[in-house]
């Protein structure tokens, strides 16, 4: 069998959110030095987290950990009010780095009167949804993790308006926007992911019509690489998820012809480039872009 040309996805890597945050990161670690500490992670990429450990980052969970005297970074899935309030009440020096998409996000639910209904589709213990939850000008908050949530939500709800998690799938969100509009008419749907995320779940799709093997390149806690496997698979292909050159199917890819390699939006070109060579060294061609 002859192996063809390794197919790369059209759209792939750090997405502007993410260089952005990467950025502030740069900046405040130069103007303060280190220990630079960090809640949660600046973006979900274990390879990102740990080159920022060794540069001197400092993660952690909650601003308890946090000493009164330090730098801290808010990443880029935004945090809630509350959490901004207590840093300032205790003076703590802190740099946002939250996406300005998200930040968006966090307004829209902010705008929401109280007497309305607000439906969140997405993981309610993701950070990004936490900080839209608690940014929320209503407390009627209903999550939907999938579709068939839609059916548990109580019928008597008030001018509900939906928003969604960035890092969704596309096509998910329109069909629980859609299902959603069967039981309220009057929805105000103002659900989407963010254009880069959207690009890349369509590279995607089109690695898929061509390739019988997609790897995506990303660590098994960020959404929106999870979301890219799940699509190659959903349009037929066997898709895996590659953190590490050590989770390679090395078998089912010395005997595959076609392959396709992409990666997720916090994902650094690195990891997708190992991958690259590695496939070089099982007798696949020099990549090409898929078109």
């Amino acid at each position: 069998m002859k192996k063809q040309p390794i197919r790369l996805g059209r759209e792939r890597g750090f997405c502007a959110g993410v260089r952005g945050a990467l950025a502030r990161f740069e900046e405040t670690l130069r103007d303060f030095g280190a220990p630079l500490y960090v809640l949660d992670e600046l973006v979900h990429n274990r390879a990102v987290t740990e080159n920022m450990k060794a540069r001197g980052a400092v993660f952690v969970d909650s601003l308890d950990q946090v000493p009164d005297d330090a730098t801290l970074l808010f990443g880029a899935h935004g945090v809630p009010p509350e959490t901004i309030l207590s840093a300032k009440n205790r003076h703590i020096c802190f740099v946002d780095a939250t996406c300005p998409l998200v930040r968006q996000l966090q307004k829209a639910a902010a705008a929401i009167s109280p007497e309305r209904d607000l439906i969140l589709f997405g993981d309610p213990a993701h950070p990004e949804m936490k900080g839209v939850a608690a940014s929320a000008g209503t407390r009627k908050i209903h999550f939907v993790s999938r579709l068939e949530d839609v059916n548990a939500i109580d019928r008597n709800l008030t001018r509900p308006l939906l928003l969604s998690q960035t890092t969704r799938n596309e096509k998910e969100i329109r069909a629980v926007a859609g299902k959603l509009k069967e039981f309220f008419p009057q929805l105000e749907d103002h659900a989407g992911v963010c254009n880069a995320v959207m690009a890349r779940q369509q590279a995607v799709r089109e690695l898929a019509k061509n390739c019988g093997i997609i790897l995506i390149a990303g660590s098994p806690h960020s959404s929106n690489a999870l979301r890219l496997k799940e699509i190659a698979s959903n349009c037929g292909a066997k898709s895996y998820l590659i953190e590490n050159i050590e989770d390679l199917p090395t078998e089912e890819l010395r005997a595959a012809e076609t392959v396709g390699v992409s990666s997720g939006a916090s994902t650094p070109e690195g990891s997708l480039r190992k991958i690259v060579d590695v496939l070089l060294t099982m007798g696949f061609p020099a990549p090409e872009e898929s078109r």
